[in-house]
């Protein structure tokens, strides 16, 4: 209202006809009018922006709370759950601990313990080739005596003494003899008598003849012993082995513990540092939505009043529009000069006297104005309520006070900032750094998995490849097994058939050779007669014919030819029967070598089949555990960029408004000074 009696007053004073002045003045409240409504209109608008943003903040904010206090369970879910792993393993790397000095000090007690038995094996063994020695000189020197060593003294007959080498061995043999328990008491009592030179002891031969068998009982011991120290010695060796393998495992597996338990406490620190961080994020929000709040509740209470004063103004105006603008309004200006002097003159005395009270007014309009502007600009709640302060007439002091402690709180956001700043900075360069290292891990865990899957794929096809050589060998076997009785089949129908013949053969013979034989012999005989007759009575010859029985030849002479080839065909069977009998136990000692052979490679390829199944299994327990390891990495690589990805919204606003944020800050800091300045310089103050 102050303002419209300004605008009469000053109308009043400078126009020579009243009723123009009134139009001039009804002008101006009309301009007054629609400058409000846009003002109004406008104020509407962004009031209405405010509102949204504190709507969408308030909900955004909200969201991040109640998601980061989910994350939070999660992670401290996650921090338990690791650490009560990390108690199962520390168990378990102690058992495995304990295990593993176990199997080395059993490793080392058989070490120690074969090392001894090996060094009695070896003095066992120099006494027992030194005993052989020595009885092998005593018994060759006995069995070169010669009966010549017996020789006789006063009628009685008594031993020589033996050869010098003999005497050499008598007193190494003697302790020999006395400390074998193979021996019974009378051959040891003989031997050691004979040894001693005593006479009417046993013979030479009784004496070789026990030497020799104790001879063989020393070499048979000897072998046995070697025997048994090579079983032995083997037997060590493979619980050796069996230790070492043990060792190495348990060794793996500890070492691959601690990689676990060195992986979970690397995930618990990182988790602990999330929920630290979450922590903080939650407290800056809450306090965010708490300034958020009092802000905007603020702002809306004094919309309502700005409408209120607003729509107060327009009625006051309108109001003042239909009195000015009334025929009573210009009838009475028109027609009384000097009571419009005297209202001017009343108007302006009272503008005079409260000059000093309008230039403070004015200067904490001014000064609240530009904290609004400030404050609307900057989004901050402590300067709209610094602003108010300063509006509802509150000690300058007192307000400057405010805006030091406002200058403050921002020098204390930037610090923050700063903070942030450098938290996103070196946990996003730390992570990065993480996961790359992840990635060339699992790039070295795909490569190892495949290098170990080719190894496996590599020993399947030996293992396929070796069984399918054992069926081979199997099925060559068995082809030869029947190839060798068919031939054995055959070869003994051949060697029948060849006796049978023989026996035919020897029938045919008999049978020619008796028939001829005799008539060779009764023709003999008839010709003997016959020239004796003639010699005894000279008769004339008779006439020849075809001649008498007797004198019968027959075939003999073809018949000892085919005699002849008889025997010819028996002799070539008998042949052929020799050659067959060879070749078949040619065949047969082929036959039993090939299948000796084939029997040594199965079991030599059976052998290499169980080393690769062996090999194969270590491959794929191997296998099993890096993939194991390349799932862990790659899930602690995805935890990784997931923990990137939770601060990367924040770490990215940070990183684009940093430099926005920090110049805002100088700018309201520039701004807040003005204000201190000029409230330091009001007069009032002065």
């Amino acid at each position: 209202m102050r303002s419209l009696a300004l605008l009469v007053a000053a109308a009043a004073g400078g126009s020579a006809a009243g009723s123009s002045a009134m139009k001039e003045i009804v002008e101006k409240l009309r301009e007054m009018q629609k400058k409000a409504k846009e003002e109004g209109d406008a104020e509407r608008k962004v009031y209405a922006k405010f509102k949204c943003y504190c709507d969408t903040t308030r909900e955004e904010k909200e969201a991040a709370i109640k998601e980061a206090k989910v994350n939070i369970t999660e992670a401290e879910t996650e921090v338990d759950k690791l650490r009560a792993l990390n108690g199962q393993y520390g168990i378990e790397k102690a058992q495995m601990t304990r295990e593993k000095g176990a199997a080395e000090d059993a490793k080392d007690a058989d070490v120690t313990l074969r090392a001894t038995h090996q060094k009695q094996f070896e003095t066992d063994k120099s006494y027992m080739e030194a005993s052989i020695t020595q009885l092998e000189e005593v018994v060759a020197v006995l069995g070169a005596m010669e009966p010549a060593a017996l020789v006789v003294h006063d009628t009685k007959t008594t031993f020589m003494k033996p050869k010098a080498n003999l005497l050499a061995a008598k007193s190494q043999l003697k302790k020999v003899v006395q400390d074998v328990q193979t021996l019974s008491a009378g051959d040891r009592s003989k031997v050691l008598a004979f040894l001693s030179g005593s006479a009417g002891g046993a013979s030479t031969g009784e004496i070789k003849k026990i030497l020799d068998n104790l001879l063989e009982t020393f070499k048979d011991n000897l072998k046995e012993l070697v025997s048994m120290n090579t079983v032995a010695t083997e037997t060590h060796d493979d619980f050796v082995a069996g230790k070492d393998k043990t060792i190495t495992l348990l060794s793996d597996s500890i070492s691959d513990r601690e990689d676990d338990m060195g992986d979970n406490a690397g995930t618990i620190e990182s988790d602990l540092t999330v929920i630290s961080t979450l922590k903080t994020q939650i407290e800056d929000d809450e306090t965010f939505l708490e300034d958020l709040n009092t802000q905007c509740s603020d702002k809306a209470e004094e919309y309502e009043k700005r409408n209120q004063l607003r729509v107060e103004e327009a009625v006051a105006i309108s109001k003042a529009i239909a009195i000015l603008n009334s025929d009573e309004a210009f009838d009475t200006f028109g027609a009384n000069e000097k009571k419009q002097d005297k209202v001017t003159f009343v108007q302006v005395s009272d503008v005079v006297d409260k000059a000093s009270s309008k230039t403070q007014a004015m200067l904490r309009a001014e000064v609240a104005q530009d904290l609004h502007a400030l404050a609307r600009k900057s989004k901050d709640l402590r300067i709209a309520r610094i602003a108010l302060g300063v509006k509802k007439n509150e000690a300058i002091q007192k307000v400057i006070g405010k805006l030091e402690e406002a200058k403050k709180a921002i020098d204390k956001e930037q610090k923050e900032d700063d903070h942030k700043k450098g938290f996103c900075e070196e946990e996003q360069k730390q992570n990065e750094d993480d996961r790359d290292a992840r990635q060339e891990e699992i790039e070295d865990l795909e490569e190892r998995k495949g290098l170990l899957e080719g190894d496996i794929e590599a020993l399947d096809g030996v293992i396929e490849t070796t069984n399918e050589d054992i069926h081979s060998f199997k099925e060559a076997m068995a082809t030869e097994k029947d190839n060798r009785k068919k031939d054995y089949r055959e070869y003994n129908i051949e060697v029948k058939e060849l006796k049978t013949a023989n026996k035919l053969l020897t029938k045919a013979i008999k049978v020619l050779k008796k028939f001829y034989e005799r008539n060779a012999e009764e023709e003999a005989s008839v010709l003997v007669s016959t020239k004796a007759h003639i010699k005894a009575k000279e008769d004339p010859a008779p006439p020849e014919t075809f001649g008498d029985a007797d004198s019968f030849e027959g075939q003999a002479e073809k018949g000892n030819s085919v005699i002849g080839l008889l025997e010819g065909i028996k002799a070539d069977n008998n042949v052929e029967l020799e050659e067959e009998t060879k070749e078949e136990e040619i065949a047969q000692a082929d036959f039993e070598a090939f299948m000796t052979d084939t029997q040594a490679d199965i079991q030599r390829a059976k052998e290499q089949v169980a080393d690769a199944e062996s090999l194969r299994a270590d491959k794929r327990k191997h296998l099993a555990q890096t993939e194991g390891d390349l799932k862990n990495v790659e899930q602690q690589k995805k935890d990784i960029e997931k923990y990137l990805e939770s601060i990367h919204p924040g770490c990215q606003f940070m990183h684009d408004n940093y430099k926005l944020r920090q110049d805002a800050r100088v700018e309201e800091k520039k701004q807040l000074d003005v204000a201190i300045d000029k409230l330091e310089n009001a007069p009032a103050n002065q």
